[in-house]
């Protein structure tokens, strides 16, 4: 029998997941109150459809209210309570309702009201009441002006701010102007003025204003005719919500919405209200609008947040949208509400009189607040961390001074319909940047290039007037809608402009006698919108009208009629043929001479004895012969070479005759000379004037007047061109000039007999003629150049201008030689002749031709065996591998498609019923079908590819199929088409897998694949697409399984964001620390761009709903080009984030390809699609691919990667949502799985060493454990069915591995001469609860326990019973065993069925790979007593020869001594705790639960089981126990056995509680005293350990927002934290889930434990001198224990019980409080009236004596900054230091840079609260992070923000302060660095109360947060 002993534990009942249900209820009521707040918001009492905009900030002002109560805050011993008003969006409403409110209430403050237009009223209203007001949601900048508004603030930034990001976003797109629309009111006209003012700052322009009446609803004028009349196509929208869709409404009705106009909106609107067609008219639109710190991952409270969110949830469900979804200024209006509840609180609080006095009227306008001015000097000091952000005011200003945050979304199609994305963020700290840097921004007409901001010409209509000029325009005899259409140069660049600015052209066709000057007027007269033709740009005509640039660059040139010339020309006699017949003839006579020597040699005695060359010469010279006619030197004798000689008498004839007949044409030319030469001839008179020809309205016109006849117009005049050509030809004119285009293009096609002289002259350029200012003109410019720039142009010129039918046109020669073309028929006959002759030759020679052939095949066969045998190389037929890979092409974007699904081996239903289908009303899939229907799809096309991963699946298909399948299906492998990836049987998990299962589950697959298709199967790479998380020990053994690479999909949401900023998604991971290793453990690592999906869009699956490629083009839904487009505009975003020209798109997802042909034949539409527009510019080339090629087409690129050491755990796919809850799910599960695995390697080890082939027996465990390492398995995060399932099967599978057990035990006994019958073996499975019904009551048995490892062990075995036995070692000797009682907790464990009472304890020696035997024999007598000692709730000591084990008399464990090397651990804590569960509404995935997958906790304290536990001892000679009982359901027991150098815990868990609906997430915690520096060590996989450091990530900036969730790892084996001394290393059984709390060695100690103080401070500078203050502890179940006041320091203590320590002498007090871990010294002072001074220390369970306490460090600052102060248990020394380096370090960086400024600028104003300001950010971020670098950032933004602020005339002079800045403060820093490290070198413990103390509480984070 084999026995393990594991840790004890239940499992099973450990709860997972646990949901409440919150019913609907109503808010509670306050109305009763005496003290109340009164919010405004806008929506009609009655209104039946409540907005966000209303609805959300009155839920969120309640909520603060509520959170208020909570928190135990009141006034005047009284809640706040609160009164609500509709205002209706009415100011004269508004009044009223506020007066009725007031004259009925006591209102001490107003929420809102929400609009600008109520508050200019409501505001002064509220001033006349001394009541303060705060807005959440009025932007109007009038409102600033604290003069006027003495009571008004507002959380929502003003419009003011706004200006900011808008003027950037204008600047960041190059535009110059804008049109603002703007309702009639406050909030249009105050954002109207900012917006001008902040343009004209800018050199911007405000080109017009458009009113929208609010009364009438309408726009004042027409909105199209005022938009068309500006060259501005940017229109800023600022409207209310339900204004601005009014507004949009008329834009659509207009059609002046997108893509010819640019809307920028000032806030984000409900897009339902859109029918389908018109949104896309909306794509392209961008809002900007104010936000929270949360969207720009900015500081916020977010205990506030989820406190008020969750108070939402409770009372109003139904209009809670989900945290992602809540109204911004929802958040405003919260912080707006917490601003009064706060001041009003630190106004009235430790008053011995009531602070809320309101004199009472009847009439609200006489009704008057006592205390509102002192209220409002508090609110203008208030300073704190809101819910949307910093919150500060000003005593200057309305404004908010802090937090403010603007987003830029932009309005984009997603799947059906259209969504806001955001894409732009702004704040002071960063100005206007990407939102995140995947993120683009889509433009009207869902493009992604930016607009110009100007007006543009699509669908415009104009009338375009040409002139007919060859080959710029001329006319065809093709009728096209009812015109003729025109052809040339024009047409074609109207076309290519047309297509780009899609106007809408009409043409004018031109007029027989239409002048090139009367273009030019008809455009300035209005006749025509343009004129476009070889229009040459003058300045005379630039009088009256405008022109484009260039279309043509263009010069004049002279022609004139082409005469002969006599020119010396020595080869003229060859002029009659071509160069081309020439070579023709001389290759005829070549190949009839060697046909000659062949057909004659043998029969003719002239050639007979003749070498081959000097035969081969002869025949070529009587080739000559007959061809020239003269006499040969031989007559052919055989019937073939008579043929020949037919075929060159037929030459012979025709070419001679030919030849002679062109030589006489030529020689009879009649040739001359030019008569000019260029223009100066024309100037000095060579050719008389009347003689020479000039265009009149031309350009030449102008040229000649100008520079040649001043103005006489002596000349011939011509009426157009063809006048020109006609009036030379006709000898009418000798000569003319006029656009060299023209001409060249006449004499080269048209006019061959003309000729063009000289050089050109007159540069100049043609333009599109358009009248002056005209609208479109930068369009047009903007078109035209990019043609230009990108040779569009130059590929019209040479297509128009470059062909020629003339022949040397610019020379003096017209070629008039024969081609071969013309003599081809000539050439065809010869070589008909010279077949016939062939033909007949092996004719007569078939005899000998036969023999001859006989001998070359034998030759043949020779050399092909020769050569195979020397190696000669030759193609194989198989294309598997990386060489049937398509790399693409290499100035392409090269796309991947990989079409793919990932089938999970069990999941929401069990692998059977998966693969087959089953459960349908689960889920609907059968992989079964999905994989024929993919075999069928690749059939049918042999482009197609696919991978396939699960071979678990594909094993079971492939049994099921036929010969002819299977043939068919290795085809496909063989031919790389269909490809394995990663080959394991499953896609294993990476956290909770051991590496030994890991290599198990991949061998099982990778054996499959080479015994069943070969080496094309082998996998090549990982593809771990849908794991959590990734380890490195996994990237490490893939490598060494021989892997080329890896590629994932899922991976930490901020470890995403700079990876995709710096295209650094793949990488080399180094997976080892090994230096054995070295480069054998890296691997290439990719990050898929979707997780494992398609891009949007493009899911083509029969359970997708995205279009399918419709390219029939008779279809009312054609929408190839609009599918196409938006494959290429997804393929250009990816790339963005891609390093290289290559890009992998995963086309696929869980379960897809039921019907494959669906895919496929989308794709195959796709592919082709998407690569014909490469003909029209785009450089996307799409194919289908694999993961191996595309990682092949990476290895080709030859990059250098960047590395990666560490790994991707933990793993969070969004805030607050870390998956690290499966590294616990489903203990039971994990523990049984290694238990599987382990009976496995045993059984492997006895079926090889007892030399049997029974590995059929183990394969169905070893299907099994591959099953069970499926990340959807061993993680636990299964549905419970399946978990089931997947035990059942490993339980089947240990039951048939018993034959291979019991035979291979039977050979082993053999081996040892061993007889008789061998005894059954079987297992004992559930030994972890203590049970094994087979031996129970049996008078003997036999225990056979086995070693798998190479070492020998001793162990413990512990062996339920129900009787008393003597146990025999193998030897027979009886050993000395420990009869003990079986815990009462393993007793009662539900399930157990087992009636032992009892168990044997005894130490075991077991061989390397080897077994002992252990004889039980019924024993009657009774044994003596064996226990040496027990005790029971006493203090106790377990010693053995190594180690020694104290624990107290309360249970808890308290040192651990190694006795070998005298090193103490002590521990303030070991226990086990509980975190409530978070509990997520289905409203909010973005706040995900705790459960199988996420753990989050719903409080950041964990709690104690039980305050109390139990705790009994017992001492025997073999092993010392303790036995701790916390509760009824949680135990532990720590064993120490004889000679052992360890400890052994078993704990027991279970059922846990849930009576009182709270989900429960269990931590079992070890405080030591090891000081650890925040490290810690994890293994990974059991294998090599990483290094951990509490929140923090080695290759990203880690931001933790859940502290808690974001440090646990998972554990394999082990986990240890070390200090210089001491480690203390825990190994576990299974997989578990670990974290270390704390960085000073201590994990949170007593998290509940803490004092509240309030102080209060007299107004001195002195920060740590204070008139008031009161102190209230709280014990661990957060009850006031007591509190004491100023009083108390010289008068009577109150009692506060034991755990208090407070020692009083003359004028001082001394507190310490151990649970807190927090003391305090108060003294009295007289002087200045009496003041109280506080020093406040940190003990951490270190309080000696209460006189001495706390960390002191000499020569240091003891400034105090916080009015408010509070300090809880989790302070550390190390936070305290580091506060003191922070305040040292910021002090000399901001002291250093503002002097810096002062010297620059001297008319610079620095305020000390500015300077305070950044000094205490300066100080939270450098303590919080530890990072001296923030410093420096301050003072650089010192400088940055006030000359920003003060408007300093030279603005770049801001760079340079800010460098000089930091250059000083960088001298500054080695100073301090140095000082520092003093102070923490002279660091001291303990030390006097007088000691200066370097301390914060301030910036100690909080544990509790209260008011």
């Amino acid at each position: 029998m084999l026995l393990y002993s594991v840790c004890r534990c239940m499992p099973v009942f450990i709860l997972e997941t646990f949901l409440i249900q919150h019913a609907i209820a109503s808010w509670p009521l306050f109305t009763n109150s005496s003290v109340q707040l009164l919010g405004l918001f806008p929506d009609a009492e009655n209104t039946t459809e409540p907005t966000d905009f209303s609805v959300h900030p009155r839920a969120m002002f309640m909520a603060a209210i509520v959170l208020a109560q909570r928190y135990g805050i009141t006034v005047d011993r009284e809640f706040i309570g609160w009164d609500i008003a509709q205002t209706g969006g009415n100011a004269i409403g508004a009044v009223r309702s506020t007066c009725q409110k007031v004259a009925s209430s006591d209102i001490i403050g107003i929420v809102g009201p929400a609009y600008s237009r109520e508050t200019a009223v409501i505001a002064p209203f509220a001033e006349s009441l001394n009541i303060p007001i705060i807005s959440h949601a009025a932007t109007n900048p009038s409102l600033s002006d604290r003069n006027a508004y003495p009571t008004f603030y507002r959380t929502v930034p003003s419009d003011a701010s706004v200006t900011l990001p808008i003027v950037e976003l204008f600047l960041r797109y190059s535009w110059k102007s804008c049109v603002i629309v703007y309702q009639n009111d406050e909030f249009g006209a105050g954002a109207v003025e900012a917006i001008s003012d902040a343009f004209s700052d800018n050199n911007l322009v405000v080109a017009q204003l458009i009113v929208f009446d609010i009364a009438t609803k309408k726009i004042r004028g027409d909105l199209k005719d005022l938009l068309s009349a500006t060259s501005t196509r940017i229109v800023i929208l600022w409207t209310d919500e339900y204004h601005t869709s009014l507004v949009l409404q008329i834009a659509l009705q207009a059609d002046v919405l997108g893509p010819r106009f640019t809307w920028i909106m000032s806030m984000t609107i409900s897009l339902s209200a859109f029918n389908e067609t018109s949104r896309p008219k909306l794509i392209g639109m961008l809002t900007v609008e104010p936000v929270i710190g949360s969207v720009i991952s900015s500081p916020y409270n977010t205990t506030l947040l989820d406190a008020a969110y969750q108070i939402w949830q409770q009372y109003e469900p139904e209009t809670f949208p989900g945290a992602a979804n809540v109204n911004y200024y929802a958040l405003f209006a919260f912080d707006a509400t917490w601003t009064l509840i706060k001041s009003t609180y630190q106004l009235c609080r430790n008053r011995s009189k009531p602070c809320v006095s309101i004199v009472n009227s009847s009439y609200c306008f006489d009704r008057h607040f006592s205390d509102g001015t002192n209220l409002c000097n508090i609110i203008s000091a208030t300073e704190y961390l809101g819910a949307s952000g910093p919150v500060k005011f000003s005593r200057n200003s309305t404004d908010r001074m802090d937090g403010i945050y603007y987003i830029v979304r932009n309005i984009q199609s997603s799947m059906n319909s259209i969504r806001f994305v955001p894409v732009l963020q702004w704040s002071y700290s960063n100005s206007l940047t990407s939102y995140t840097h995947a993120d683009v921004v889509v433009w009207p007409g869902n493009v992604l290039t930016p607009p110009t901001g100007l007006a543009d010409l699509e669908d415009v209509n104009l009338r375009i007037c040409t002139i007919e000029s060859k080959p710029f325009t001329m006319r065809t005899d093709i009728i096209e809608n009812n015109q003729t259409k025109l052809v040339g140069y024009i047409p074609d660049l109207l076309d290519l402009l047309q297509a780009s600015t899609k106007f809408i052209p009409h043409i004018v066709y031109p007029s027989d006698n239409q002048t090139y000057g009367g273009l030019v007027a008809a455009v300035a007269n209005g006749l025509c919108d343009i004129a476009i033709g070889d229009i040459t740009v003058t300045a005379k005509r630039r009088e009256i009208v405008d022109f484009s640039s260039s279309i043509y660059d263009n010069s004049m040139r002279i022609i004139v009629r082409k005469t002969a010339a006599d020119n010396v020309d020595l080869f003229s006699y060859m002029k009659p043929f071509s160069t081309n017949l020439w070579i023709s003839l001389l290759a005829c006579l070549i190949f009839s001479g060697i046909l000659f020597c062949i057909f004659e040699r043998q029969d003719n005695d002239v050639l007979h004895n003749r070498s081959i060359p000097s035969c081969i010469f002869l025949s070529i010279w009587f080739s000559i012969g007959n061809l020239m006619g003269y006499g040969v030197d031989f007559d052919v004798q055989t019937a073939a070479g008579r043929i020949l000689t037919v075929g060159l008498y037929i030459l012979s004839i025709v070419l001679v005759a030919t030849y002679t007949a062109n030589l006489a044409s030529d020689l009879t030319i009649s040739r001359s000379k030019d008569i000019i030469s260029s223009i100066d001839d024309v100037r000095n008179g060579k050719v008389a004037f009347s003689r020479l020809g000039v265009l009149i309205e031309s350009s030449a016109e102008e040229y000649y007047l100008r520079e040649i006849s001043d103005g006489i117009r002596n000349f011939y005049p011509l009426r157009s061109l063809d006048d020109l050509f006609n009036s030379l030809l006709n000898n009418k004119i000798d000569a003319s000039f006029f656009d060299i285009g023209s001409l060249e293009y006449a004499t080269n096609n048209v006019y061959c007999n003309l000729s063009l002289v000289g050089s050109d002259f007159a540069g100049s350029a043609f333009g599109i003629v358009y009248p002056k200012k005209w609208l479109y003109a930068s369009n047009l410019d903007v078109v035209i150049l990019s043609l230009r720039e990108t040779g569009v142009l130059d590929d019209l010129k040479r297509k128009w201008f470059q062909k020629s039918v003339c022949q040397a046109s610019s020379s003096d020669d017209v070629s008039t030689s024969i081609e071969v073309g013309t003599m081809s028929g000539l050439l065809l006959t010869f070589a008909v002749l010279n077949a016939i002759s062939v033909i007949v030759f092996l004719w007569t020679k078939r005899i000998i031709i036969r023999e001859t052939m006989h001998v070359v095949k034998w030759i043949t066969l020779l050399f092909f065996i020769l050569t195979s045998s020397l190696g000669a190389p030759y193609k194989s037929a198989r294309t598997c591998g990386y060489d049937s890979c398509n790399l693409g092409k290499a100035d392409k974007l090269n796309v991947h498609l990989v079409p793919h699904t990932h089938d999970d081996v069990g999941w929401l239903k069990t692998i059977d019923q998966y693969y087959y289908g089953s459960r349908s009303d689960i889920v609907n899939r059968g992989v079964q079908y999905i994989i024929d229907s993919v075999i069928q799809a690749l059939v049918d096309n042999p482009d197609r590819r696919y991978i396939y991963v699960e071979m678990a699946y594909f094993w079971r298909w492939w049994n099921e199929q036929s010969d002819d399948m299977r043939n068919v299906v290795k085809g496909l492998v063989n031919e790389g088409r269909l490809e394995f990836i990663s080959g394991g049987w499953c896609m294993n998990d990476e956290a909770t897998t051991h590496y030994n299962s890991i290599i198990d589950q991949h061998t099982l697959g990778a054996e499959f694949l080479r015994n069943t298709f070969g080496e094309c199967a082998r996998p090549k790479l990982g593809w771990q697409i849908d794991p959590f998380g990734h380890s490195r020990e996994v990237a490490s053994l893939f490598a060494q399984m021989g892997f080329d690479g890896l590629f994932f999909g899922r991976i930490d949401y901020q470890d995403r964001i700079p990876r995709t900023a710096e295209k650094n998604l793949e990488m080399d991971h180094v997976a080892s620390n090994n230096g054995l290793l070295g480069r054998q453990s890296w691997l290439f690592t990719g990050v898929l761009p979707h997780g494992y999906s398609g891009p949007n869009s493009f899911c083509f699956d029969i359970n997708c709903s995205d279009q399918p490629i419709m390219d029939d083009k008779s279809l009312h839904d054609y929408n190839v080009e609009e599918r196409v487009q938006a494959f290429i505009n997804s393929a250009h975003v990816q790339s963005l984030i891609y390093a290289t020209n290559h890009i992998i798109m995963t086309m696929g997802d869980d379960f897809q390809d039921v019907n494959a042909n669906e895919k496929f034949k989308n794709l195959d539409k796709l592919i082709q699609y998407v690569n014909l527009q490469q003909a029209n510019g785009s450089d996307v080339n799409v194919f289908y691919s694999t993961p191996s090629c595309y990682l092949y087409a990476l290895n080709k690129v030859n990059r250098e990667w960047k590395s990666k050491n560490d790994d991707f755990f933990p793993y969070a796919s969004i805030p607050f949502a870390y998956w690290t809850g499966y590294f616990t799910s489903r203990p039971a599960f994990k523990r049984y799985e290694r238990y599987a695995n382990n009976i496995l390697q045993v059984t492997r080890q006895l079926n090889g060493f007892s030399q049997m082939n029974l590995r059929d027996s183990i394969f169905y465990l070893s299907e099994a454990m591959g099953l069970a390492q499926h990340h959807d398995a061993v993680s636990g995060t299964e549905k419970q069915h399946v978990a089931d399932d997947y035990a059942q099967r490993l339980a089947d599978g240990i039951d048939r591995t018993m034959d291979v057990i019991n035979n291979a035990y039977g050979k082993l006994l053999l081996k040892e001469n061993r007889t008789g019958p061998i005894a059954h073996q079987f297992l004992c499975p559930f030994s972890n609860i203590s049970e094994c019904l087979p031996i129970e009551g049996q008078n003997e048995f036999v225990l056979t326990l086995w070693n798998p490892t190479i070492h020998p062990v001793i162990t413990h075995p512990r062996v339920p019973v129900t009787r008393q036995y003597l146990i025999y070692d193998p030897s027979g000797t009886i050993i000395h065993a420990e009869y003990l009682p079986i815990p009462q907790t393993i007793r009662n464990i539900p399930g157990r069925t087992s009636s032992a009472a009892n168990q044997y304890v005894f130490q075991a020696s077991l061989p390397a790979l080897g077994y002992s035997t252990y004889y039980f024999k019924a024993h009657t007598a009774t044994i003596n007593e064996q226990i040496k000692k027990s005790t029971v709730n006493q203090a106790c000591i377990l010693q053995n020869e190594h180690l020694r084990v104290e624990f107290n008399e309360l249970g808890h464990l308290k040192r651990i001594t190694n006795l070998d090397k005298n090193i103490v651990v002590s521990f303030t804590e070991q226990g086990f705790y509980w975190y409530a569960s978070y509990t997520s509404n289905p409203t909010t995935p973005e706040f995900p639960s705790s459960g199988a997958y996420v753990f989050r906790p719903l409080y950041p304290e964990a709690f104690p089981v039980s305050p109390l536990r139990q705790i009994n001892c017992t001492i025997t000679d073999t092993v010392q126990k303790a036995s701790i009982m916390f509760n009824d359901w949680i135990s532990q027991e720590i064993h120490l056995y004889r000679n052992a150098s360890t400890l052994e815990i078993d704990w027991t868990v279970g059922p846990i509680p849930i009576d009182d609906n709270i989900g429960k997430e269990i931590i079992i915690r070890y405080n030591t005293n090891i000081d650890s520096g925040s490290k810690y060590y994890t293994d990974a996989n059991g294998r090599e350990v990483l290094e951990r450091i509490r929140n923090h990530r080695p290759t990203w900036p880690y931001f933790p927002e859940v502290p808690i969730t974001g440090n646990y790892y998972p554990i394999n084996s082990r986990i240890w934290i070390r200090d210089r001394e001491r480690q203390l290393t825990i190994l576990t059984g299974q997989c578990f889930s670990y974290s270390w709390c704390q960085i000073n060695g201590s994990s949170v100690l007593f998290e509940n434990s803490y004092v509240l103080i309030n102080v209060f401070n007299s107004g001195s500078n002195n920060g740590d001198v204070i008139t008031e203050f009161n102190m209230t502890f709280f014990d661990s179940y957060h009850n006031s224990m007591c509190t004491f006041t100023q009083e108390n320091v010289a008068g009577e203590l109150p009692n506060c019980g034991s755990e208090v320590s407070i020692v009083q002498s003359s004028n001082s007090l001394n507190v310490a409080y151990k649970k807190a871990s927090f003391s305090a010294w108060i003294s009295y002072n007289t002087w200045h009236g009496g003041h109280y001074k506080f020093n406040l220390f940190t003990t951490l369970n270190r309080i000696n004596d209460p006189s001495t306490t706390g960390l002191c460090i000499e020569g240091c600052p003891s400034k105090r900054m916080a009015p408010q102060l509070l300090l809880t248990d989790s302070t550390t020394d190390q936070e305290i230091a580091t506060s003191a380096i922070a305040s040292h370090v910021c002090d000399a960086y901001i002291t250093t840079a503002a002097q810096r400024v002062s010297q620059n600028s001297p008319a610079v104003q620095m305020t000390p609260g500015y300077l305070h300001a950044v000094r205490r950010a300066c100080i939270i971020d450098v303590t919080v992070t530890g990072d001296a670098d923030f410093a420096r950032d301050s003072a650089s933004n010192i400088v940055t923000d006030i000359l920003t602020h003060a408007k300093e005339p030279d603005i770049d002079n801001i760079s340079h302060l800010v460098q000089d800045a930091t250059q000083a403060t960088q001298q500054v820093l080695e100073q301090t660095e140095t000082q520092v490290q003093t102070m923490i070198d002279g660091a001291i413990w303990p030390c006097s109360p007088n000691a200066p103390v370097c301390i914060m509480p301030s910036l100690i984070r909080r544990k509790q947060v209260t008011v």
